[in-house]
């Protein structure tokens, strides 16, 4: 069993490197053949960093018909790893740009550790993964649908997740308010090194409590405390470097 998933692995690093149709026709059977003599071996973390599979698809758009004909040929725990490459690499980025995006890493993480259980096979793994990573591409167009930047939406869901709930008319005017602190902070208050220097961040964080004064009603002491914080963070984190507004 050991030398099969050694040998498996050994196939899966050629695919990487030499990811030429040819080969890949020519190796199918043969992961066929020992994806029948193995299973639940578990997926590996870290996932692997680099530029190899960049050569078979564009990573930033995934290809499902490809991968589900690699799936079909046989080849299932390769596409399967290289969907997953794509789902961690595209939830890194969402939660990157954006803190309250941490579900989409719970969710990946936690699909993992079901199949490494072996509560689910590499057919339903690549399911739920291929499921996944769409439910990626509808967040990345969520601002659009909100009428906001992708800047504009990460302070409007850090204003609103996970509490409170708004009405309509409320979450407009939440809305208008990540839109007019980001144009006053980008305009005013994000100058070079501004993060080294203890009175533009005083500045940053006054301009942040002064536009949050006009949030609704619904939002108590606790919870506007909470979120001037917590935007406060963002943008330190995310501007901390920033010349002319943009994020570092």
């Amino acid at each position: 069993m050991i030398v099969l998933q050694v040998i498996a692995e050994m196939i899966r690093a050629i695919i990487r490197k030499e990811p030429s149709r040819n080969l890949l026709a020519a190796i199918a059977e043969i992961e066929r053949l020992i994806d029948e003599a193995i299973s639940g071996a578990a997926i590996r973390a870290p996932i692997p960093t680099g530029e190899d599979l960049k050569r078979l698809f564009d990573l930033s758009t995934v290809d499902f018909e490809r991968l589900g004909q690699l799936f079909a040929q046989g080849q299932r725990r390769t596409a399967t790893e290289i969907l997953r490459r794509e789902a961690e690499g595209r939830a890194q980025s969402l939660v990157s740009r954006n803190p309250t995006r941490t579900d989409f890493l719970e969710r990946l993480n936690d699909l993992i550790e079901r199949y490494n259980a072996g509560s689910m096979d590499v057919e339903r793994l690549f399911d739920e993964l291929t499921a996944f990573v769409q439910s990626m591409d509808e967040e990345e167009k969520r601002h659009a649908k909100e009428g906001l930047t992708e800047e504009e939406l990460a302070i409007f869901d850090i204003l609103t997740r996970p509490e409170p709930r708004l009405s309509k008319a409320q979450e407009l005017e939440v809305k208008k308010i990540a839109r007019q602190l980001l144009d006053k902070l980008k305009g005013e208050k994000f100058i070079i090194d501004w993060q080294m220097r203890e009175s533009a961040k005083a500045g940053v964080r006054e301009t942040i409590r002064q536009e949050f004064d006009l949030l609704p009603e619904v939002y108590d002491r606790k919870l506007w405390d909470e979120k001037v914080e917590r935007t406060y963070q963002f943008v330190f984190e995310h501007y901390g470097s920033a010349v002319n507004g943009q994020p570092a």
